[in-house]
């Protein structure tokens, strides 16, 4: 796998920006209501409980928009000796192919970290056109490595769900919207067949 997937991947993301920021890509004319929270931390709000005061960083929020939903619920900028709350799709779902004529789910790509799979899609997930820059290098990471990532730095895990649902469309159709939850997306049939997301909260010990 190329050893530069820093710069495809950073090419990637920033090709993606003008079709995401488009009429058609997030709901960016939402945010003039004052009140206005995207439907990611909406989901996440049973989760995340009281921000009010609390000073949060929002790593990969890619355009911003969930990060200015998380100070509209009260949060600053990020001190040490709080908590680390990840809600991700899930590895599982990273290592599905894609959807097949005879509705089976089947894993393609590796469940375990990897040096990297390359894909190459001209569509993204929000809004219409074409990707400038529609090469990815992926890197899969199996719960695991991730727990014990964790661990080893002496956080401890204070909550772990895993999620019938995933706030885009990984599999193209064969999911649907969830009937349940605004945003979020289902596997068309048999919704219990696998995991698409997961959150994870850790605090640090003895705190």
């Amino acid at each position: 796998m190329t050893d530069d997937w820093r710069t495809v991947n950073l090419a990637n993301w920033e090709s993606k920006v003008p079709l995401h920021t488009a009429p058609d890509g997030y709901d960016l004319a939402g945010f003039d209501d004052p009140e206005h929270l995207t439907s990611t931390v909406r989901y996440d709000l049973p989760r995340l409980g009281r921000l009010d005061g609390l000073d949060v960083v929002h790593l990969q929020c890619h355009i911003g928009t969930d990060t200015v939903s998380l100070a509209r619920l009260g949060a600053r900028s990020v001190r040490p000796g709080g908590r680390l709350f990840i809600r991700e799709g899930h590895p599982v779902l990273w290592a599905m192919s894609d959807p097949r004529p005879d509705g089976l789910l089947v894993l393609e790509y590796p469940y375990f970290e990897s040096g990297g799979t390359l894909f190459v899609e001209y569509d993204t997930y929000v809004g219409s056109g074409t990707v400038a820059a529609p090469e990815s290098v992926i890197f899969n990471h199996g719960l695991g490595e991730i727990f014990s990532a964790l661990l080893d730095v002496g956080l401890v895990i204070t909550a772990f769900e895993e999620h019938r649902e995933v706030p885009w469309n990984a599999l193209d159709e064969a999911m649907t919207p969830s009937p349940d939850f605004e945003g979020e997306f289902v596997l068309a049939e048999g919704r219990d067949r696998m995991p698409l997301s997961y959150t994870l909260q850790t605090a640090k010990a003895g705190r």
